[in-house]
């Protein structure tokens, strides 16, 4: 095809054995094909007699490429990803869950791709740099990828209880978000992932909750025969707590019909709660971060695609916008009064620490009063509490600016002084000492704020503008001298951390010599004790520990000459190894004093009861789950140690950098 028509090449170079090399330029122009064909045949020809042929071509799907956005302040701002080239389009695109890697929104952020030219770049790049192995932010140990905005609001309308399907809804959403993995699987059909319907009559009906399930069932290889993985199992939260429901008066109630909480799920099943910010976000024991934990990266990648296509298509159902019905009050009086008592609340007090205080304290009570309570739109009928309340974008604070009142504004961290008039604007009195005077406006932007509160306001976003340049310019130096510092310290075969010279720096990385990103669960002991069966098909220990006896592998021969052993021998030598090492003291103390939620059923407690054995028996079963949680401990221990070459230093300076650039 040429430079010009994708895909194609530009020239071609073909290598002598004595080192000479020609290049082939090939036409530009649409319709010289047998100049381009000739030179293809030739390179062809030249490949057929051994000489090495090098073709520069363009970017094909499939292609490595490595994505960056700068500031590179930490190691997520580099990643790799398998291209795929979109025909006539201008722009370059990557999913919503690495945003937070790059620092990056949608707003014409420019980003850079490069190329990798050799064979062990692009292996580097698949093993080391992929975008899912990069879940965990390496300083930490802590997620740093999720989904984010619209894909938690539509969570929480797609898990709340009284959201059903029909089958051809849910098959349809099911199809979308699992096309592009059922070649993973290529054993199961969407037939073979239907739950029995929630509702039987009159007609029917799946939840939300159910289309959830089958995604996840799916990405955790739960196929329903109990000889495949178990799945996940998790308690957790939400941020959509049952006083988020309200009800016609406005008054929040303890048990609301809609409550949904605490997050249950068993068996890769989601039984209850809502999903949103805290289970789809970069959140810490989150069910994404639990299936990077048992089952590994790339099955993260699989559940953040499907379900990111689901809760895309889904919000189309129900729609989401935002609009000034959101932000009406229901007592408009009742807000003027509540103004003017904060408005008169500091006459007579001179102290300026304690008047902001005044103001401050009156301020958040009469939020916490109003919002979001009073409002004519109640949660989920509300997009504004929705979005907040979910978190998907903004707090309480900017709807609370929206719909009852703007607030207290600071300059330098201080109420508005007055100016040589002894006037703070020229619209108030010499010497005045009410709020407003002072820089609490009063005006909301659903319905305006007056003149002053305008300048007032535009002071304070002055004073962030100017203070978020001076901090990006002082981070962005210590984050320099700090990599110029440490650049050189690097973990070695033996487990020390040195610099350039040598020198030892640390006996061993952090005291214990863990990698954050494989140790970031090690001692959540009663999360490994819920999915201890398919930790330990992955670490392979317990029944799945390989079966070859260790005193076998070295059997000598006759002539005395030992007998090779086999690759799981060797497994099965190095689990020896590992469960005969004792555990850290700090982790062995918490195991110890750690209790488990046992898996009983109610007849078997009642027998052992009726029969006087019942301590004894919970005393054995929480022993027996102690040894099991110890052995895949141990397991994990074994493989948590940092990496031999690991530029721990590089690591240890982003740590302190990146955070202080985010600081206001």
């Amino acid at each position: 095809n040429g430079p010009a028509t994708s895909p194609g090449a530009s020239h071609v170079e073909v290598h002598d054995s004595d080192k000479t090399q020609q290049t082939f330029v090939l036409s530009d122009n649409a319709r010289d094909v047998s100049s381009r064909t000739a030179r293809a045949d030739a390179a062809f020809a030249a490949a057929k007699q051994g000489r090495k042929v090098i073709v520069h071509r363009h970017v094909l799907d499939g292609d490595r490429i490595v994505f960056n956005r700068q500031p590179t302040l930490h190691r997520p701002s580099m990643q790799s990803y398998e291209a795929r080239v979109l025909s006539s389009l201008k722009t370059l695109r990557f999913h919503y869950v690495s945003g937070k890697s790059y620092n990056a929104d949608f707003d014409g952020d420019e980003m850079n791709v490069h190329v990798p030219q050799s064979m062990e770049c692009r292996a580097e790049l698949a093993t080391i740099m992929d975008s899912n192995l990069n879940y965990l932010v390496p300083t930490s140990g802590r997620p740093i990828r999720g989904l984010i905005q619209d894909h938690c609001a539509a969570g929480v309308f797609l898990t709340m209880r009284d959201r059903f399907f029909d089958k051809a809804e849910f098959m349809q959403l099911i199809f979308l978000g699992l096309q592009p993995y059922l070649g993973v699987r290529a054993t199961l059909d969407l037939e073979s992932l239907m739950p029995v319907p929630a509702i039987l009559k009159p007609r029917p009906m799946w939840t939300g909750k159910q289309m959830v399930s089958v995604i996840l069932r799916f990405v955790t290889g739960v196929d329903g025969s109990g000889a495949g993985n178990q799945g996940i199992f998790t308690k957790g939260s939400s941020m959509t707590y049952t006083s988020t429901w309200t009800t016609r008066d406005g008054s929040t109630v303890a048990s609301h019909p809609m409550g949904d909480e605490p997050l249950l799920v068993l068996g890769s099943e989601l039984l209850i709660g809502v999903l949103d910010k805290n289970q789809l976000g970069p959140s810490n024991l989150s069910i994404a971060h639990l299936i990077n934990e048992v089952y590994g990266p790339h099955h993260v990648g699989r559940f953040f695609g499907a379900l990111g296509r689901v809760l895309t298509y889904s919000l189309r159902y129900v729609g989401f916008s935002m609009g000034m019905e959101d932000m009406i009050l229901l007592d408009a009086p009742g807000r003027r009064k509540a103004m003017r008592d904060i408005d008169l609340c500091v006459l007579g007090v001179t102290d300026e620490g304690t008047a902001l205080s005044t103001v401050s304290k009156a301020a958040s009570a009469l939020n916490g009063k109003i919002f979001p309570t009073k409002l004519r739109m109640h949660f989920p009928h509300n997009d504004l509490v929705t979005m907040t309340q979910s978190g998907a974008k903004g707090s309480n604070t900017n709807a609370i600016q929206m719909a009852l009142t703007l607030g207290q504004q600071t300059f330098s961290g201080q109420r508005i002084g007055a100016m040589t008039s002894g006037k703070t604007a020229p619209s108030f009195f010499k010497g005045e000492s009410r709020a407003r005077s002072k820089g609490f406006a009063m005006g909301r932007f659903v319905s305006g704020i007056r003149p002053a509160e305008y300048t007032i306001h535009a002071m304070a976003g002055r004073d962030g503008l100017i203070d978020t340049a001076v901090k990006t310019a002082r981070s962005g130096y210590l984050q320099r001298c700090l990599v110029k510092g440490l650049e050189s310290l690097t973990t070695q075969w033996d487990g020390t951390v040195r610099d350039a010279s040598g020198a030892v720096i640390q006996f061993q990385l952090g005291g214990d010599g863990l990698d954050p990103c494989k140790a970031s669960t090690l001692t959540e002991f009663g999360v490994v004790h819920q999915n201890r069966a398919d930790l330990a098909r992955r670490f392979k220990v317990g029944p799945h520990a390989p079966q070859a006896a260790a005193e076998d592998c070295f059997d000598s021969d006759d002539d005395g000459e030992g007998r090779q052993m086999t690759a799981q021998e060797w497994q099965r030598a190095a689990l020896e190894r590992e469960q005969a090492r004792p555990l850290p003291g700090h982790i062995d103390a918490r195991l110890r004093r750690q209790t488990y939620q046992l898996d009983l059923k109610p007849r078997t407690v009642q027998r052992w009861r009726a029969k006087g054995v019942l301590s004894e028996k919970m005393d054995g079963e929480q022993a027996k789950a102690a040894q099991q949680v110890e052995e895949i401990t141990k397991a994990r221990l074994a493989r948590g140690g940092s990496e031999p070459g690991e530029p721990v230093g590089i690591v240890a300076a982003q740590a302190a950098g990146e955070p202080s650039t985010q600081m206001t």
